[in-house]
């Protein structure tokens, strides 16, 4: 006697499930700014300014700042940060949580991450940033 292979066993009349849905794949419903809310993927977080819940079309490579390696930029992806247009916007209350966040105290206000972003920027995208 043969066995039957997967395939022959699922009925021919079945339709494919359909996939589930994911919070990732609702579209972003709140307040975005800039270059960013073209992208169609960045939220406004009380915390963490402005971050993506998936990585956009254009990255920086945050690596460009002084003190951030291959291990923060990894960590400031996984919080949804990846252009230098995001630290840039950074004020002191989004630096201290983020400090707190990554675990080094008073690096980005030492290194001075938030001009370096600035001008990062604006050597890449010929764009001032205040």
């Amino acid at each position: 006697m043969q066995k039957k292979s997967d395939e022959e066993d699922i009925s021919k009349n079945e339709t494919p499930s359909k996939p589930e849905t994911t919070s990732a794949d609702l579209p972003v419903t709140q307040p975005k700014t800039g270059e960013d809310a073209a992208a169609g993927q960045a939220t406004s977080d009380d915390s963490l300014g402005l971050v993506y819940s998936q990585s956009p079309e254009n990255v920086d490579d945050l690596k460009n700042i002084k003190g951030v390696g291959r291990v923060l930029s990894d960590k400031l992806n996984g919080f949804g940060v990846y252009t230098y247009r995001q630290i840039a916007a950074w004020d002191d209350a989004i630096i201290a949580e983020f400090s707190t966040r990554l675990s080094f105290k008073d690096r980005i206000k030492r290194d001075d991450w938030v001009a370096q972003a600035k001008a990062l920027h604006k050597a890449k995208y010929d764009e001032a940033l205040d």
